[in-house]
């Protein structure tokens, strides 16, 4: 039988080989979850310069520091059995058409953006864990936009990365 003095130093040795062994061993960071958009909501109806608060819902492991939320404004496809006997508005049209402010067919409208507009941290504000709310002015939209397309630009583990785009149903008054 040992004795315990002998024990004592093979329990004392094993605590000094598994307190070197882990200050040695440095661990790699936990890799956090990207940022997920789930939802935007906007008020149905919006004009053009007037503020208006753009709500996002977002999952996250922890609370993003965000830079920018990204805009843009889309035209959205118009599916008909038939074609319409009348125009489709589509102001500032870049081609040489008699009345510039109607398009003829809806496959004129299919890609009809607007330019990427961005909001900063001033603007933003969290109402709650994965609520954001976001106020802007709408800039660049024309009668034929009916969808606001976002993301956001945020930082995690020193990175600038985006989020996926979610979108919202919105008609454009003049």
């Amino acid at each position: 039988m040992p004795s315990s003095s002998a024990i004592k130093w093979i329990l004392l040795l094993g605590l000094l080989f598994v307190a070197s062994s882990c200050s040695t061993f440095s661990f790699p960071p936990l890799s956090h979850e990207p940022v997920r958009l789930v939802s935007l909501q906007m008020p149905d109806v919006v004009r053009e310069e007037l503020p208006y608060d753009a709500i996002l819902t977002y999952n996250a492991d922890e609370e993003p520091e965000f830079k920018n939320v990204c805009f843009r404004w889309m035209a959205e496809q118009i599916y008909t059995r038939s074609p319409s006997l009348y125009c489709y508005s589509a102001e500032d049209w870049s081609t040489q058409r008699l009345d510039p402010t109607c398009v003829d067919s809806l496959e004129d409208l299919k890609g009809q953006t607007s330019p990427v507009f961005c909001v900063g941290r001033e603007n933003m504000r969290l109402d709650y864990r994965g609520r954001l709310i976001v106020r802007f002015h709408p800039r660049d939209v024309k009668p034929v936009h009916n969808r606001l397309e976002c993301y956001v630009e945020y930082y995690q583990d020193g990175k600038l990365l985006r989020t996926n785009r979610v979108s919202a149903r919105v008609a454009v008054e003049r």
